[in-house]
């Protein structure tokens, strides 16, 4: 961010006008910090130069930027409005509404914070659908046939894949072409492609054996083969019995299944056993060398897993059924895409990716741009993106169009700030790839030139060797755009804080579990690996609590941070907190609906919805706003359950056996519902569900102004729901309160838990990292699985469809999810990159170990697996 403040101000120095620069950011916190950098930057070049090294240079940048502001009389400290700082999102909004007819809108509607109920809508009238006549119906029939007719499915699907459309909208379109010619053609070059990646995989294991281990190869699996062959078996080793080169074409990939499992096990590990069904009777003379060549592969980790690959690499065709469900597919999602832009028109609303197309069908393409593309062209002179390694396919589209005809020496300029190392966001669609791809071939016809950061100003020392040393053996040697894999790149420590303390052993880091004092080493040693043999939630929840009281005896006023991967890895640790006493801000952490206070409001809101509806009016009478004992809704509710409850508060015998206090509290109640009841209908629901909250008392029982401001936003939320004085589908509610998260505790600041996607950007003195040896939830199943791929020159588009219900796998579908998960496990390395680099002065790493036959290993798919 401060090399984006320094650029705008040596821009600010040489342009006609502030709009001709244009600075670009993902978040509206981003934009606003980088505004009130370079206006606070220009504030300050009023004054003397500073003594500071880095803020001279910034006050020198903003000294000449004044006087260029003086000279244009431009007065940007009067109208700060004129520096174009804002949000990727912003922009294609204001494109969207300069040209709302070819934007395909007319009016812009409202971007919609949570839209998954608008594709739920969407996906809900598409399957409607099925009784009319349209030309979709025949393809749903297809899909709902191949998924056992379970429409809650299809519909979840359905809604899943909206809310990614930006990623496949455009290849739904090449791909389900009406012209029978062109579906044909699709579809030879869709088995080109799967041609690509087969035999680029079968040349990379080829690439990692010698040719000494190629002939020994040949010769044993030819050997294995023939015998297989003569026994009759069905071995997939009997494709080897003619062996005698190893090719890399598609036609030679039953070959490489054979050798693959010839020489590794069911389970994917080298093999040890040598028997007769994989060609080897007992006592044959050949296992000596078979063994001998097992033995001498066992340390190669990448030939493992490039056989593994091998196993699961699909046929180079699609299968006639594979390739009508992929048609019928194509059909549906296009239909979907349709529906949900009526429900958005409907609904005087629209998603950020509908903006974003919007924004990209408005400037057109490079060879036939609008006359808006033609006139950003001659208004924007510079572009500068924050973030760059978290830019989506369709974002990467939208600097392509907006710099198109941009060519190097026109004076023209980007200018894109990022961390391939901190790119953690896939699953808001940002893809690392195109990072790489723009740092190698630019981004449209503009070529970049790679600049490299290698100064740490954040963390000390011993920090930054442990980060350098450990994580250059975590991330892989090289880049490669296809999976996501991104080399380390070492850094150097700015600060010289603490290194004088640290030990001069272990390359400064302590495993907790070898000494007997961990409090004598931890002082002042910046990394603390902490381990359990076997996964104790209470007992790492318990050593957190422990952390943080040595810390805080050490330091009082030391920022603390607890990061996790996942809010469910906190139960037992914020527990032990609260028992301890120990006060801490949860940044978006707890979700709105759990807050009692919220709980409560909803049960009020359904209670004004629903006289009938039991459960919400006991659990208002027990909100403490209220206050009934379980004793007394059992009296209230004793006997036959025909009548509502308000109908039995209103039963005075039946109230007349309540203790004294609790017939005040239903007296007071029931007088607040009467006049409820009465301007029902003659209010907004939003103003009488506050109005009865505010009339029980209910801001007078919450806890803290935390608890306020989370009924403030469920009064917004309730706002947003309401048709007509009522909320149609109260589910859906409940379901947008569960999506948003509570307010966190604002008067505690020095400690704090966050996950460590919050938690990017952010430093703090000391870091916990709990929970690693947990791992993750395995994806949902997609309807359509996408993928590009490069290939030498081309880039090839893969596509799967979602196997049946009643298939055991599709092997086209598991290879492409494959990749996928491949992709995850390479942003797994850079989440704990993430988590690593928020420490300043210490950091602490808790994780448990699985225990098998006294061996402990770090559970498969945990971000301790990458530091074991």
């Amino acid at each position: 961010t401060e090399l984006l403040t320094q650029r705008v101000l040596r821009l600010l120095a040489t342009v006609d006008a502030p709009e001709e620069i244009v600075a670009l950011t993902f978040t509206r916190k981003a934009a606003r910090e980088m505004r009130e950098r370079i206006g606070g930057a220009l504030k300050l070049a009023q004054g003397p130069e500073p003594q500071e090294a880095h803020r001279r240079r910034t006050w020198g940048l903003a000294r000449a930027a004044l006087k260029r502001d003086e000279e244009m009389e431009w007065s940007l400290l009067e109208y700060p409005g004129r520096l174009r700082v804002m949000t990727i999102d912003s922009l294609c909004q204001s494109i969207a509404r300069q040209m709302p007819v070819v934007s395909r809108f007319g009016a812009v509607p409202d971007v919609s914070d949570d839209p998954k109920a608008l594709y739920r809508e969407a996906a809900r009238e598409l399957l409607k659908s099925l009784d009319s006549d349209r030309e979709w119906v025949p393809a749903l029939e297809i899909l709902l046939l191949h998924l056992d007719n379970d429409h809650p499915q299809v519909q979840e699907m359905i809604v899943e894949m909206l809310s990614r459309r930006d990623q496949w909208l455009r290849h739904v379109v090449r791909v389900g072409a009406n012209d029978q010619l062109d579906k044909v053609g699709t579809r030879d070059e869709l088995e080109k492609g799967l041609a690509n990646a087969i035999t680029s995989a079968l040349r990379k294991v080829r690439a990692l054996m010698s040719e000494a281990t190629c002939t020994e190869i040949i010769e044993l699996a030819s050997y294995a083969g023939a015998n297989l062959q003569n026994l009759g078996s069905d071995s997939s080793i009997c494709a080897c019995c003619a062996l005698e080169r190893l090719e890399d074409d598609p036609q030679s990939l039953p070959v490489w299944r054979g050798i693959a499992d010839l020489l590794l096990t069911g389970g994917g590990s080298w093999r040890k056993q040598i028997t007769k069904n994989i060609g080897f009777p007992a006592k044959d003379p050949m296992i000596p060398r078979l063994k001998t060549l097992i033995d001498a592969l066992t340390s190669d980790d990448a030939l493992l897993d490039a056989l593994a690959t091998v196993r699961a690499l699909p046929s180079a065709e699609y299968t006639d059924e594979q390739w009508e469900t992929v048609l019928s597919l194509v059909e549906v999602l296009k239909a979907s895409a349709g529906f949900l832009q009526t429900t958005f028109q409907l609904n005087g609303a629209i998603d950020f990716a509908g903006i974003s197309m919007a924004a990209r069908h408005a400037l057109g393409t490079d060879d036939n741009p609008t006359d808006l593309a033609l006139s950003l062209d001659y208004q924007i002179k510079h572009l500068l993106v924050d973030e760059f390694q978290d830019t989506s396919h369709g974002q990467f589209d939208l600097l392509g169009r907006l710099t198109a005809g941009w060519t190097p020496g026109d004076g023209r300029t980007v200018f894109a700030v990022g961390d391939p190392m901190q790119s953690i966001y896939r699953f808001r669609e940002a893809e690392v790839g195109l990072f790489l791809q723009a740092r190698e071939g630019g981004i449209g016809s503009i070529p970049l030139t790679p600049l490299t950061l290698g100064i740490n100003f954040r963390s000390q020392p011993g920090i930054v060797d442990w980060v350098n040393e450990t994580f250059a053996q975590i991330f892989p040697a090289e880049n490669d755009i296809a999976s996501g894999a991104v080399s380390y790149t070492p850094s150097s420590s700015m600060s010289s804080r603490l290194a004088r303390d640290l030990p001069r052993d272990t390359n400064n880091t302590t495993d907790a579990n070898d000494t007997n004092d961990t409090n004598d080493t931890n002082d002042n040693q910046a990394v603390t690996l902490i381990p359990q043999v076997t996964r104790d939630d209470d007992a790492e929840a318990l050593e957190v609590s422990s952390i943080i009281q040595r810390e805080r005896a050490a330091d009082p006023d030391a920022s603390i941070a607890i990061l996790v991967r996942g809010r469910p890895h906190l139960h037992s640790i914020v527990a032990q907190l609260l028992r301890d006493g120990i006060r801490f801000q949860a940044v978006d952490i707890d979700r709105l609906r759990d807050r009692p206070v919220v709980s409560d409001l909803l049960a009020l809101t359904r209670a004004v919805l629903h006289p009938a509806d039991r459960i919400a009016w006991l659990a208002v009478l027990r909100a403490p706003w209220c206050g009934l004992s379980l004793a007394d809704l059992a009296t209230i509710t004793d006997g036959p359950d025909d009548k509502t409850i308000w109908d039995l508060l209103n039963d005075n015998d039946r109230i007349a056996r309540l203790s004294d206090d609790s017939r005040r509290r239903v007296m007071r109640f029931r007088d607040v519902m009467v006049d409820v009841n009465n301007d029902r209908r003659r209010r907004s629901l939003r103003r009488t569900v506050q109005g009865a909250w505010t009339a029980l008392g209910g801001p007078a029982c919450v806890e803290n102004e935390t608890d306020l401001h989370d009924a403030a936003r469920l009064f917004e939320l309730l706002d947003s729901h309401e048709v007509g004085g009522d909320v149609p589908d109260v589910a859906a509610l409940e379901n947008d309160a569960n999506e948003l998260f509570a307010s966190p505790d604002m008067s505690e600041t020095r400690l704090q838990i966050m996950t460590v996607h919050k938690s990017k950007g952010l430093e703090f003195d000391i870091v916990i990292v709990p929970g690693l040896g947990r791992s993750t939830g395995l994806d949902a199943q997609k309807l359509l699985m996408f993928t590009e791929r490069p290939h030498e020159q081309e880039v090839n588009l893969l596509v799967a469809p979602i196997a049946g219900s009643a298939e055991r796998k599709d092997e086209l579908y598991t290879f492409l999810k494959g990749l996928e998960t491949e992709k995850g496990r390479q942003e797994e390395r850079r989440v704990l990159y993430v988590a690593a680099t928020r420490a300043k002065k210490r950091l602490y790493l808790l994780g448990h170990a699985k225990a098998k036959d006294n061996v402990a290993n770090a559970p498969k798919g945990s971000l301790l697996a990458h530091l074991w």
